[in-house]
């Protein structure tokens, strides 16, 4: 049993609002375009195939959500987390920029989903899962954002049988 435990703080209305507009812009960078063979693709990884381009302009969406996680939050019990979600955007600028290697490790780093969760994780939320199947009616029922590819019925996945 640890010697000091502390309560997670709580969250004011506007700061549940910003959440889920964090959430939502987070599920669609990392995982609703499309899924394939089982791996739910986002707006970065598809965007990331533009060369340079496209990673310095998901980088910026990446430090929108950061940013908004600096203004709208606790700043001062949130700083070593807040450098965490630094780092994260970082290595996926620095790897993602890496042709063919970092289009394939844009698809599977989800700095995005990361940094909501360490947002999650300091209130006491329970973190979004990667490939976490939610229906759009729980997602409201639960609080969740429920924006996958899996919950739209957007899935593509190889047939081994070649039968539809």
């Amino acid at each position: 049993m640890p010697c000091f435990h502390r309560e997670p703080p709580t969250m004011n209305e506007n700061q549940q609002k910003i959440l889920k507009e964090m959430e939502a812009i987070a599920t669609n960078m990392d995982r609703t375009f499309v899924t394939v063979c089982g791996k739910d693709i986002g707006y970065d990884g598809i965007i990331g195939l533009i060369p340079v381009v496209g990673d310095i302009f998901t980088s910026f969406v990446s430090l929108w959500i950061v940013m908004r996680a600096w203004f709208a939050f606790d700043k001062w019990l949130f700083r070593r987390k807040w450098c965490i979600m630094l780092v994260n955007v970082g290595i996926d600028l620095c790897i993602g920029a890496i042709p063919f290697f970092g289009d394939l490790f844009d698809v599977y780093w989800k700095s995005n989903i990361m940094n909501v969760n360490l947002v999650r994780k300091h209130y006491g939320i329970e973190p979004m899962q990667d490939n976490q199947e939610v229906s759009p009616e729980q997602a409201v029922k639960n609080g969740k954002s429920g924006n996958s590819a899996r919950s739209r019925g957007v899935v593509i996945e190889e047939d081994p049988g070649g039968q539809p």
